[in-house]
């Protein structure tokens, strides 16, 4: 990727995508870093991002049941604080893995097949490959990510439609 190369990004409900001359990228933190890292080599990226999440839900269900533990202890002890301190712990325990269960991969523009735009629902189509399903979804994507899509898809794709009825 040289210096003039456009980069594009936005925000979708389960985190961002990425857009250069090359490829679409789907990262947790739409940093253009982690897509240098993602470009290493895109299967060996994707199993490590999964047991990521099998580790960040092991630790939500410790800190619900350490949280139960506390809200136990909060009624036996008659007190609120243990409450309080199970409330901000859990919120901040969230906060922490909350972008390690996105998903991170990328997909050549060349292997898109369709795009399918309903409403802010944007789903994608590509060749299919053996750890990755043919479909993708995006949800909640803004209308500037709408735009880019169309921007970047409407004349690279075979199919691009858009469903107004919504």
């Amino acid at each position: 990727m040289n210096e003039t190369t456009r980069k594009l990004y936005f925000e979708y409900a389960f985190g961002y995508v990425n857009i250069d001359e090359e490829c679409i990228y789907f990262t947790a933190t739409g940093n253009w870093d982690e897509v240098r890292k993602l470009k290493g080599n895109r299967h060996d990226f994707i199993k490590p991002a999964h047991q990521k999440a099998t580790k960040s839900q092991v630790y939500l269900v410790l800190l619900t049941l350490m949280m139960l533990g506390l809200f136990y202890y909060a009624w036996l002890s008659r007190s609120i604080m243990p409450i309080f301190v199970g409330v901000c712990g859990f919120y901040f325990g969230f906060q922490a893995v909350r972008h390690q269960v996105k998903p991170r991969f990328y997909l050549p523009l060349d292997e898109i097949n369709e795009v399918h735009l309903a409403g802010d629902k944007v789903t994608i189509t590509f060749d299919e490959d053996p750890i990755l399903s043919s479909q993708f979804i995006l949800e909640q994507v803004s209308e500037k990510g709408i735009d880019i899509l169309q921007e970047v898809f409407e004349h690279k794709v075979k199919t691009w439609t858009t469903e107004t009825n919504y």
